[in-house]
C-alpha cells in the first residue's frame, strides 16, 4: 500500500494488542467481589422485608418464600414487583424502599474501592 495514500488513524486496526498477557482466575479477587454483590443482595431483600413490613404483610403481595419464627420472608427481587405494582397506593412507602435498596449499591461501592487499597 502506498504510504502517501494510508490513513493514520486507520492503522490502529492494523495494529494488534500490545497488551497479549491473559489475565488467569487465580488473579482475580473473587472475595471481594462475592463481598460487594453479597451487600447488594442483603441490601435488596432488607428493602423487601422492610417494605413488607410497611405494607402489614398483606396477602396482596403474594406467599412468602418461606416463614422464619413465623416472620414471612419474601424473595429479595419482590420489593421490585411490588414497587411496579402498587406504587400508586403508597409511593411514600416504596420510596422509602428503593433509598433502602440504593443504599446497599453506595455501601458496596465503598467497599470496593476501599478494597482496592489493601489488596493483596
Amino acid at each position: 500500500m502506498n504510504p502517501a495514500l494510508s490513513l493514520p488513524f486507520l492503522d490502529i486496526f492494523s495494529r494488534r494488542s500490545e497488551v497479549s498477557e491473559v489475565v488467569s482466575a487465580t488473579r482475580v479477587l473473587w472475595g471481594q467481589i462475592i463481598v460487594v454483590f453479597t451487600i447488594v443482595l442483603v441490601a435488596v431483600w432488607a428493602a423487601t422485608q422492610w417494605t413488607a413490613w410497611r405494607l402489614g404483610f398483606q396477602g396482596q403481595l403474594g406467599s412468602p418464600w418461606f416463614e422464619v419464627a413465623g416472620l414471612p420472608l419474601y424473595p429479595p427481587p419482590a420489593f421490585f414487583w411490588w414497587w411496579y405494582f402498587f406504587d400508586a397506593y403508597a409511593p411514600h412507602v416504596f420510596m422509602e424502599g428503593g433509598a433502602i435498596a440504593a443504599s446497599g449499591s453506595f455501601i458496596a461501592i465503598a467497599v470496593a474501592d476501599r478494597a482496592l487499597l489493601v489488596r493483596p
